[in-house]
């Protein structure tokens, strides 16, 4: 963390609650991104990594346009999608559905 600091990365994309803790003990903390290897798939998890300090979520890849639409009216962070065709169905992260 010290070293992104030194080189000024404007963001971190992260996934382990320790990066939170350790970020925020910096006098002006990075900018974090929760992509928990995309394994978002609603608000509720969106708001509590925000309150947690993150600044966006990256949501699942097999979510509907309508369940997009429905987290973004209720997240509290920013929320990014990955959009590249038909193909993003089948290259989930999620164990259940890989």
């Amino acid at each position: 963390i010290n070293f992104l600091h030194d080189i000024q990365v404007d963001r971190i994309i992260f996934g382990d609650p320790a990066v939170v803790m350790y970020v925020k003990q910096h006098e002006h903390p990075i900018p974090l991104n929760w992509d928990a290897e995309t394994l978002v798939t609603n608000y509720f998890q969106c708001n509590y990594w925000g309150k947690k300090g993150a600044n966006r979520a990256v949501l699942a890849r097999e979510l509907s346009l309508d369940e997009i639409i429905h987290i973004k009216e209720h997240a509290d962070v920013e929320i990014e999608v990955q959009v590249h065709g038909m193909t993003c169905i089948f290259q989930s992260k999620r164990m259940l559905l890989g």
